[in-house]
């Protein structure tokens, strides 16, 4: 077995994600894990030595589950105990967000019933910053992913399974001891201070996106742009971002005398690296990372360089080892692909060019390139979609990107007095801006995919791919099967748009508050707004770009209490109706009937009554799309969707679009 660090890292990674992710019983898991491991004990005894590495993947596989039925016993059960409990709470802030304004987004740790329990706290900004002691009673519920943020997966890869509801005010109380911690986040912010106030527009804040993972100054616009240009690897200091960094750096070493002397070069490679952990606030997903590039890099201190698959294996498993739940962190598993990409498909890639010329130039390129094709599936999952144009952004923002984050690397070692810098950082950050939008604009850049239609689709490909690069060790037969997943990828998209040409859609988007009704056949909209409200607004615009579609034929905005509808001006619609107008009767291309009345509307198509309304359900339609009220489908003779996170199902009926997913084919 030539890489057996390999064979145990990612057999023991795969196993903790599939082990997580059915999140079997404890017990079941245990005879799931036996039988496994017995399975692969069998090969090893009785099969020949050469598939001996089955027999070694099946044996750490079983222990994966074995792993998780053990986590699952002592660590989250007790957090599941706590479920709909309420505690006083005397906790410390680990981690903070400012999603909205006045609003702020925490990760707590507290001692309750003699265990130390972490939770999100969704609230009223306190003021406290990382560091600060918070007081207040919560109540407990178990996180669960929904429709508009998968927070239950989220949370989980931080070790998270609770959040909680402040029924008191918090109150904050500072910290005034001394931390590097805080002495890092106060000459972080003093950086995000200056570029602001140099560009105090999109370029700042795709310069804070990029150098500090601070995507909060970003506007709505250009982030939807980035994911559509298929770049958000690029403004999301994780994993994969340190990864680019620190090869950055190894290829610059690579041009000088340093190129020879291993231990000098992984010396200082090992502390920029713990440089760039300490100044990015040793968020788990790049301490991680950053563990896992030191070991990978001082691989090569004991290992040939053909062996980098298992230095990256061996690193897995030693962070899964202490947290097994870091398998379900993004930053960690973009680091890991990325990583693969760099230093074991990129290296194979460079064999097939033997030219001299441009050598180092050509390497740290191919390098990149393998590296974001290597994250590609992770962000098709992680956001949900994939952008047809990634490969050619990537390709275009990438030199820009390198001097973009070397201009902000001299900037911040000049304490943010290096004006020559940031203004070579934000003419790089322009450029970015200019190309991101301009991809981002285009009409097919972006196909949004439901997990259950693309999960699949990677595991297939990625059995697939690992089968042929087994069976034939050549790297011209593995980037074949490469080409073909993404090939069969291409016609699983085209004969699922192919399937629904004159069918319509039926789809219900939720930010647990107010909806969005949208239904489709060819160029034929029509979309319900039940509140108007900057989430409701961007998720019309979505719709419009992710179905190509130039207007919407029929917008209605049934009321009114956010004071947005500006934003529904702007969307570009056929027809607009928004609250207290006229009432509305209106064909659409003959295909639907829509009545808006007393702030409801009934939508009539091919015989299938549509109703969306707050007030009742009503018993002729057949299907029912319910907000600010809870109605038990019993009440009903069709189907009933809320749109209220409050709002309970109560038989199979009954569905909530903020936790289930709504897209169906009305024929």
């Amino acid at each position: 077995m030539k890489v057996p660090a390999a064979t145990v890292g990612f057999s023991y990674l795969i196993g903790l994600i599939f082990a997580f992710l059915l999140g079997f019983d404890p017990v079941l898991s245990f005879i799931i894990s036996g039988f496994i491991v017995l399975s692969g004990l069998g090969f090893l005894i009785y099969i020949k030595l050469k598939v001996s590495c089955v027999g070694m993947c099946l044996v750490i596989f079983g222990t994966a589950f074995g792993v998780y039925a053990a986590y699952r016993l002592t660590a989250i059960a007790p957090a599941y105990a706590l479920d709909g409990q309420r505690h006083e709470i005397v906790g410390v802030v680990l981690e903070k967000t400012s999603p909205a304004h006045d609003m702020a987004g925490y990760m707590i740790e507290s001692v309750i019933n003699e265990k130390a329990v972490r939770f999100s706290l969704y609230a009223s900004d306190t003021g406290a910053e990382v560091g600060d002691s918070i007081t207040f009673e919560a109540e407990f519920s178990l996180l669960r992913n929904n429709t508009a943020f998968t927070e239950a997966t989220y949370y989980m890869g931080r070790g998270v399974f609770l959040k909680a509801a402040a029924k008191t005010t918090p109150v904050a109380v500072k910290n005034d001891t001394f931390t590097l911690g805080g002495l890092i986040r106060g000459f972080n912010t003093h950086l995000k201070n200056a570029v602001m106030k140099a560009f105090p527009n999109d370029t700042g804040g795709l310069i804070c996106a990029v150098f500090l993972g601070d995507r909060s100054s970003l506007s709505d616009s250009l982030s939807r742009a980035v994911t559509r240009a298929g770049v958000g690897h690029y403004t999301a200091v994780s994993g994969l971002h340190l990864t680019l960094v620190a090869h950055l750096f190894i290829s610059v070493l690579g041009l000088t005398r340093l190129k020879a002397m291993r231990k000098t070069k992984f010396a200082i490679i090992a502390f920029l690296t713990l440089v760039f952990m300490v100044f990015f606030n040793l968020s788990p997903s790049v301490t991680r990372a950053g563990i896992m590039l030191i070991v990978y890099y001082g691989g090569e201190l004991f290992m040939r360089r053909g062996n980098s698959l298992n230095s990256i294996g061996f690193a897995a498993f030693i962070l899964l080892m202490f947290s097994p739940y870091a398998c379900l962190d993004a930053g960690l598993l973009l680091s890991i692909a990325g990583t693969v990409g760099i230093g074991v498909i990129a290296p194979a890639v460079n064999k097939h060019f033997t030219s001299s010329r441009l050598k180092s130039l050509r390497e740290v390129f191919i390098a990149n390139l393998c590296a974001n094709y290597a994250v590609l599936p992770l962000t098709a999952v992680i956001f949900g979609g994939v952008s047809l144009v990634s490969a050619i952004t990537s390709i275009i923002l990438l030199p820009f990107f390198t001097l973009l984050l070397l201009a902000m690397v001299v900037f911040a070692f000049t304490a943010g007095t290096g004006g020559l810098s940031l203004l070579a950082a934000g003419f790089m950050a322009r450029i970015m801006e200019l190309l991101i939008i301009f991809f981002g604009r285009l009409k097919f850049a972006y196909i949004p995919m439901d997990y259950g239609f693309i999960v699949p689709w990677i595991i297939t490909s990625i059995i697939f791919i690992t089968v042929i690069g087994f069976l034939y060790k050549n790297i011209g037969k593995t980037i074949y099967s490469v080409m073909v997943s993404v090939f069969a990828l291409s016609m699983m998209v085209i004969s699922m748009k192919y399937f629904e040409l004159d069918k319509t859609r039926f789809e219900v988007y939720t930010d647990g508050t107010s909806a969005c009704v949208f239904l489709r056949n060819n160029n034929n909209s029509v979309v319900i707004v039940t509140d108007d409200g900057r989430r409701t607004a961007d998720a019309a615009r979505n719709y419009i770009q992710d179905n190509f579609l130039d207007e919407i034929s029929l917008l209605i905005v049934l009321n009114s209490t956010n004071n947005s509808l500006r934003l529904f001006d702007e969307l570009p619609s056929l027809v607009y109706n928004p609250p207290n107008t006229d009432e509305l009767t209106y064909d659409v291309g003959g295909i639907f009937t829509v009545i808006k009345s007393n702030g409801s509307a009934v939508i009539n198509y091919n015989d299938i009554k549509i109703n969306v309304a707050h007030i009742k359900a009503s018993a002729s339609a057949d299907i029912n799309v319910t907000y600010n009220y809870s109605v038990n489908a019993g009440e009903s003779n069709g189907m009933v969707i809320h749109t209220s996170r409050r709002s309970k199902t109560k038989n199979e009926k009954e569905f909530n679009a903020f936790y289930e997913r709504v897209n169906l084919i009305l024929n």
